[in-house]
């Protein structure tokens, strides 16, 4: 299959690798979709410090190829995306469900292989069914619950007035939600 790496800062490049092979709790994914993220950039860049090679992306959806022996909840042709933070769920930050401080905390497409290859493993408790959600929309999930956590954070109430600082993705993301939610006036500022 091919796969792209991002190989070391500025420089990458398209490889033949082997088809990944799903450990008994992960589902295998043929990927459809894949979103091309501000940290995929960083990652090009050299902005973030981060073992290379590395395949990136982490907003993506797809369809289950294979399951191992113990995945109980996917089968083979399931329609699915998945959440990119992989959680150990057994140091005592997860256990006291405060993931975000997992002590053995990986992040799909940084700390292991992400979806820019065409076939990918991931563990069952990560994979979420999108029925019949097209895939590119399905890539847009994680991305837009980055927007919705924000959105939370920030707490615009109704007939608020919103500056958003940015005017990529995620800022037109926060624009559609202010604006859904009855803010009075949204401006988004380009940054240069």
């Amino acid at each position: 299959m091919k796969a792209f790496f991002i190989e070391d800062v500025r420089k990458t490049s398209v490889k033949e690798i082997p088809v990944p092979v799903p450990e008994a709790d992960e589902v295998l994914i043929k990927v459809m979709a894949v979103g091309v993220c501000g940290t995929d950039a960083h990652l090009y860049l050299g902005d973030y410090e981060n073992p290379y090679p590395v395949i990136p992306g982490h907003e993506y959806a797809g369809i289950v190829e294979a399951v191992g022996e113990r995945v109980k909840n996917f089968k083979p042709g399931q329609r699915v995306a998945a959440d990119p933070n992989i959680y150990c769920e057994s140091c005592d930050n997860c256990k006291q469900n405060r993931q975000n401080y997992c002590l053995d905390y990986k992040g799909l497409g940084n700390q292991v292989p992400g979806a820019f290859q065409q076939y990918m493993k991931i563990p069952e408790r990560c994979v979420y069914d999108i029925g019949d959600l097209d895939f590119t929309t399905a890539s847009m999930i994680e991305p837009l619950a980055c927007v919705l956590h924000g959105h939370d954070r920030a707490r615009p109430n109704f007939a608020d007035r919103v500056l958003i600082l940015g005017s990529g993705a995620i800022g037109l993301m926060h624009l559609q939600v202010c604006k859904n939610d009855g803010a009075q006036m949204v401006a988004v500022a380009v940054l240069l």
